[in-house]
């Protein structure tokens, strides 16, 4: 399954032997990623059957997070200068 579809990623000791990571990102309103949450633990712990459970579960925690403050992420990351008219947030 790839990554896209499912939301949520998984290293396997790619960074650090005897480490892993399942991680899910967590979208703004406009789409782009403003953060990212993820869980480490010991590989030997991280079994398929649990690297599954966690990323759906840190799939709806950061749609949730995404939700809740998703237009205060926005607006923080890409302030409107001063004058501007437009509907939308500017990027810096």
């Amino acid at each position: 399954v790839r990554v896209r579809e499912r939301g949520w990623a998984v290293d396997r000791e790619g960074f650090a032997l005897g480490v892993s990571t399942v991680a899910a990102p967590v979208f703004a309103v406009d789409g782009t990623v403003v953060l990212v949450i993820g869980a480490v633990a010991i590989a030997s712990v991280l079994d398929e059957d649990k690297e599954a459970a966690w990323g759906g579960r840190l799939r709806q925690t950061c749609d949730e997070l995404g939700d809740a403050i998703g237009s205060m992420v926005e607006a923080l990351w890409y302030p409107r200068s001063a004058g501007d008219t437009r509907s939308g947030a500017v990027r810096p």
